[in-house]
């Protein structure tokens, strides 16, 4: 615990920051505080260094990880490691409908607090009052997990949460991307009492997340504005979905393909080197599933402990989810791209940014190919995301940008 005593608050790098909020929900003297996509300090505090010790955005070993949770050395070098995998959807139809895919996460968590197997779920929902922003709650009610359903594309600190769960009493299910993730497991690693009161972790996949501008971003050149917005879903409209924006004389809707060239824009830097899709170190991590004789949602799920595999079957007997196999190859074909960027290019992104963070990664064999296509990727994700860009970006009309996201939908669908 060295490291404990000699690093605080101020050694941790904020470029390496995955706003996860870890350090806020686990600070013992409530110290630090959110504002603007930001972590500062704003009180003194007793220099434990407990937030320097769990930050995911500084470490993440995956092999140590690896060896705790799942006593595995060789693990899958693309996914992680898995148990089963599988896709399916709500046997409920709204559910499903209203989802982004499938509805799976919203059915795993029905079925969890029906059996009373947890006393809430850790979840994304939306303000009631402020339609714009995410807010982090303890759903205990099938209707509050509903309302929650849906992902939201944009930094969520959802860990913070943690300052909340000290107070209250019961076991719980947490989702969130694999920032999150990292984060509750580094707190599982030092025993800490937050992460004992979780039961269950559902991981959902993530490419990358974006800074809440590119939003703001969005609604600009929609010709919204801010306080006109009664509801936002960003992916809304049935399935695949898309921006969805309700205002009060109107509604207005972009294809989800948008994201393929507004999420590179707007990427925060700690997601330009996270070597982490399938969310590998959830009990049950879920994606979406990408396959063009499916008209309706449905998700992509690994099982990844024996508690995931529990909860799921308990799921699938109980009617709450519909299921079939799904091959290996049909899931690494549905997110090949995102593959490529998290998994084969991230040797060249590393020596490009050189974060110095130790992820004690598993290595895929790269070919000359495939490690030029790295470099030129990380320095093209560079360029898209720098301020100057940006600056000339916002010239950019909107149908020109749907246009180019089009074109980069299409070229992904074919590789």
């Amino acid at each position: 615990m060295n490291s404990q005593a000699s690093h605080n608050f101020h050694d941790i790098d904020p470029h390496h920051c995955t706003f996860c909020g870890t350090c806020v929900g686990i600070c013992p003297c409530d110290a630090l505080i959110i504002q603007n996509e930001e972590v500062s300090q704003k009180s003194d505090c007793n220099n434990c260094g407990l937030c320097y010790e769990i930050c995911p955005g500084r470490a993440i070993d995956f092999s140590c990880l690896n060896n705790v949770l799942f006593e595995a050395k060789d693990c899958d070098s693309r996914i992680g490691f898995y148990r089963m995998i599988t896709r399916g959807y709500s046997s409920d139809d709204s559910i499903r409908k209203n989802a982004s895919s499938g509805g799976v996460v919203t059915a795993l968590l029905i079925s969890l607090l029906d059996k009373g197997l947890i006393d809430g779920a850790i979840i994304v929902g939306t303000s009631t009052t402020e339609p714009l922003k995410p807010e982090v709650r303890i759903a205990r009610s099938r209707e509050e997990i509903i309302h929650a359903s849906q992902s939201k594309y944009c930094l969520v600190p959802v860990n913070a949460i943690f300052r909340k769960l000290r107070h209250e009493e019961g076991k719980f299910a947490f989702v969130g991307l694999p920032c999150h993730i990292h984060g509750l497991r580094k707190l599982q690693l030092l025993n800490r009492p937050e992460s004992r009161k979780i039961l269950l972790m559902i991981g959902l996949f993530c490419g990358f997340t974006m800074h809440f501008e590119g939003t703001e971003f969005l609604l600009k050149k929609m010709g919204i504005e801010k306080n006109e917005v009664m509801d936002l879903k960003y992916r809304g409209n049935g399935h695949p979905g898309g921006f969805f924006v309700k205002t009060k004389n109107n509604e207005y809707f972009l294809d989800k393909h948008i994201y393929n060239l507004i999420n590179p824009v707007f990427i925060p830097k700690r997601c330009l080197v996270c070597p982490d899709l399938t969310n590998e170190f959830a009990d049950i991590s879920v994606g979406d599933i990408w396959k063009k004789s499916d008209q309706n949602g449905w998700s992509s799920i690994i099982i990844r402990t024996s508690l995931g595999q529990e909860v799921f079957d308990n799921a699938t007997q109980g009617r709450y989810l519909i299921n079939e196999n799904l091959h290996y190859d049909d899931l690494i074909a549905s997110h090949r791209h995102l593959i490529k960027y998290k998994k084969e290019y991230i040797r060249p992104r590393l020596n490009i940014i050189r974060p110095n963070i130790n992820y004690g990664l598993l290595t895929i064999d790269q070919n000359f190919s495939t490690r030029i296509a790295g470099y030129f990727y990380g320095y093209l994700l560079l360029i898209l995301s720098s301020s100057l860009f940006k600056a000339c970006f916002s010239y950019v009309p909107l149908w020109l940008i749907d246009r180019l996201a089009r074109i980069i939908n299409h070229r992904i669908r074919e590789v």
